[in-house]
């Protein structure tokens, strides 16, 4: 049995149901006595959409080999206390969720990481950033907070995109 995640699924769903609905398109019209009229526009629309469904299979065969898993993103300063004390808080809620999220320390003063520390905002540390596979925020700490609270923003993080899959359905 294929074992997918939930975005597989999300995929597999999209692209069967632009599928389907070609399928169901070209059964309507194919009626006893019914001769279908060929539309330019249609066709090249319907070819459109196909090419789309191809590519969206794609994208999920690509996500299902690469294994990507979603991003909690630890920004901190080396000269800060704080960030010192919350990365033992991340320590000891981290054994929870390693089989679910790939954790990542960021020191938010180097240089090398401007982009990553402007593209989420980063405005102080320690901040911790919970990003979905394709980067998107999730949720987020800003500041030291206790377990309780990064048990909370990882558990959105990996209950995010199974929410999101259930309300599609």
């Amino acid at each position: 049995m294929l074992k997918t995640n939930w975005l597989e699924k999300s995929y597999l769903f999209l692209a069967g149901t632009v599928l389907l609905s070609f399928g169901m398109n070209d059964r309507a019209e194919a009626q006893p006595g019914h001769v279908p009229q060929t539309n330019t526009d249609d066709d090249n629309l319907m070819s459109e959409m196909a090419d789309k469904a191809a590519a969206i299979t794609q994208k999920m065969a690509k996500m299902a080999e690469s294994k990507v898993k979603p991003r909690a993103i630890q920004f901190y300063s080396q000269n800060c206390p704080f960030c010192v004390m919350f990365d033992q808080v991340i320590d000891n809620v981290k054994g929870k969720f390693a089989d679910k999220v790939d954790f990542q320390l960021v020191d938010a003063r180097d240089p090398a990481n401007a982009e990553l520390v402007a593209r989420y905002n980063v405005t102080q540390v320690p901040t911790l950033m919970c990003v979905d596979e394709e980067g998107d925020k999730v949720s987020g700490i800003i500041g030291y907070m206790g377990a309780d609270d990064v048990n909370w923003a990882l558990y959105r993080l990996v209950t995010s995109g199974q929410q999101a899959y259930a309300a599609g359905h």
